[in-house]
């Protein structure tokens, strides 16, 4: 008995339009920004390596890629490791991102079940 009042507590919440709205609000703005983040970061290194602009495009030296690309198979995590090698950033930094990642995969992925179950209440820190 007490677990059917459980689920339609859970349903009751779930359905909420204010809670709702707050939840989907939440979670779009947060994997958005979790997307520019990932943007920004590696634009911005890229642009270090910019050599001018030719025929309405900028372009790059060839050291963009033999110092960054280069790192890993993932573009933002050799920005990441170029960024690390030259202490500008470090591994607590590289672990925090790894956190918020798996946070905006589980708010991509699995966003039904959390919406019923419920946010979490905590970012990663």
């Amino acid at each position: 008995m007490k677990r059917n009042q459980d689920n339609i507590d859970k349903w009751l919440k779930f359905l909420d339009p204010e809670n709702l709205k707050g939840n989907l609000m939440f979670s779009s703005l947060y994997i958005a920004s979790f997307e520019a983040f990932k943007d920004y970061v590696v634009d911005e290194v890229k642009f270090f390596f910019n050599n001018g602009f030719k025929d309405g495009e900028f372009t790059f030296s060839n050291e963009y890629n033999t110092k960054v690309k280069i790192l890993d198979k993932s573009l933002l995590k050799a920005t990441l490791i170029w960024l690390k090698d030259l202490e500008a950033i470090d591994e607590k930094d590289i672990e925090t991102y790894d956190e918020l990642r798996q946070y905006r995969n589980k708010l991509s992925h699995e966003l039904m079940t959390l919406l019923f179950e419920g946010l979490p209440q905590e970012l990663p820190e």
